[in-house]
Order: C-alpha cells, then sequence, then structure tokens
C-alpha cells in the first residue's frame, strides 16, 4: 500500500464511525470549510478569497455548498504535503472529531491553507475529506472576476488557485482520471483534476477524462493555460457525490 493510499484510508477511517455526521446525509448539501496555518494568516485578503474560490469553483445545480473559515491552526509546518503525508492535518481533525481539539471539522472537505512554497512537488495533497495546498501567499493576488468564463495564462496565483480545487476534488474522491486537457485558440489547456501532471505526466493522458489524449505533448513555447472549472467528467462524477463517497 504506497502513501496516499494509506493517507486515503486514514481520511475515511476518521471519518465513517462519526454517529451523527453521516447518517442523515445524502450530498444534496456539502459542507467545506478551510483553515489558515499561522504564516497563511500573514496575508490581508486570504480569508475572503478562498471562501469566494471554493464557492465559485463548487458552485453547481445539482448541490447547495457551504463554505466557512475555521480560523488558524498551528500543525508545526508550512508545507502543505508535509502536513498530509506525516498524518499531521488527518491527525488534527480526527483530534477535532473527537473533542480533544479546538478544531470543529465538517463532514465533506476539510482543507489547510499554508504558506508553502508553490515550488515544492507536491505543493498539495488531498484524500477523502481531508486536503491541504500551498501558496497562501499567491492567492491573494489573483483577480477571480472573469477567470472562471475562459481558460487563464500560468502565473503563480493561477496555479495557486487550480491547486485548491484539485486537492478539494480529491477531497471528494475525484482523481486524476477526471481531469481533461484539451485545445482551444491555440492554446493546450488543463482542468483542475489533471493540472500540470497534464504535461509532465504523459502516462495519465491514457485514461484520462474523454479519452486518450493523442496530440502528444505541446511543442516548446506554445501556450498553455489554465481552466478553473471542472471537467464534463469530473462534473458527473461530483453528481454522483451522497455524502459519503461517489457513485
Amino acid at each position: 500500500m504506497n502513501r496516499r493510499t494509506a493517507l486515503g484510508a486514514l481520511g475515511t477511517a476518521i471519518f465513517v464511525p462519526v454517529v451523527g455526521y453521516s447518517s442523515a446525509r445524502d450530498g444534496s448539501t456539502v459542507s467545506v470549510r478551510f483553515w489558515l496555518t499561522p504564516g497563511a494568516a500573514r496575508y490581508a485578503g486570504l480569508e475572503d478569497h478562498v471562501r469566494r474560490l471554493l464557492r465559485r469553483g463548487l458552485a453547481f445545480d445539482h448541490w447547495t455548498v457551504e463554505v466557512t473559515a475555521g480560523g488558524v491552526v498551528d500543525i508545526g509546518t508550512e508545507s502543505a504535503a508535509e502536513t498530509m503525508r506525516s498524518g499531521r492535518w488527518p491527525g488534527a481533525v480526527g483530534a477535532g472529531i473527537a473533542g480533544v481539539r479546538n478544531i470543529d471539522p465538517v463532514w465533506d472537505a476539510n482543507l489547510l491553507v499554508t504558506d508553502g512554497s508553490l515550488a515544492d512537488s507536491p505543493s498539495g495533497y488531498g484524500v477523502p475529506h481531508v486536503a491541504a495546498v500551498g501558496g497562501a501567499s499567491a492567492l491573494t493576488t489573483v483577480e477571480l472576476d472573469g477567470s472562471f468564463d475562459e481558460p487563464v495564462p500560468i502565473t503563480d496565483a493561477t496555479f495557486a488557485s487550480q491547486l485548491v480545487l484539485h486537492e478539494v476534488g480529491h477531497a471528494f474522491g475525484l482523481s486524476h482520471e477526471d481531469g481533461s486537457r484539451y485545445e482551444r485558440s491555440g492554446a493546450s489547456v488543463v482542468t483542475p483534476m489533471l493540472s500540470l501532471y497534464g504535461w509532465r505526466r504523459e502516462q495519465l493522458l491514457e485514461s484520462t477524462c474523454g479519452g486518450p489524449v493523442t496530440s502528444g505533448p505541446p511543442a516548446e513555447g506554445k501556450d498553455r493555460r489554465l481552466d478553473l472549472t471542472f471537467s464534463d467528467c469530473a462534473r458527473r462524477s461530483l453528481r454522483t457525490y451522497d455524502g459519503n463517497h461517489l457513485g
């Protein structure tokens, strides 16, 4: 069992025994809560930006999404991947459920936003119900108005925004195969669940949304852009979410 699989099992196990969290849920209303690390909390306007990004990115007609801020939480590191791989953030969420830590989790997705570097690989991590991302400083600089209408150029700000949607997608059970890479107006474009992997991991293109990508990697210097909207396949998968997992 690899580390991601083990963490996924941990994320599921944390939530399954909680009486009252899942018994009356059917996926028609989903709850997403995010927390900031001390480093992330230094950036004015970050909380409002993340809230708007999640509300816009998860706005689908098949459910009502409730996005709330949980405050500031110290996990001991600003590395998003390390908070997950070490079990610190999933463990903190579990401790909050047990009432032994001042964290109040929600059922569907619990996101930690850190001041970790976007140059780190991975710069985020997500498993069922729990996710973490870096890039807090970049998240405060993107202009969301219009960013969901057309693919956007790759900058730290737009990548950080897509990263949030990518990892929250994992928290809902989506996989990289729910993403897609397509061409528009001469640009190569990737959706949130594939993201930069669409140009770096060719093996993923064999099983992505819409079937194998046959156009090959974009030529050096070709325009590459990010789509901040989930692919049709990802939306279909999210439509099957029943409050516990995808159908």
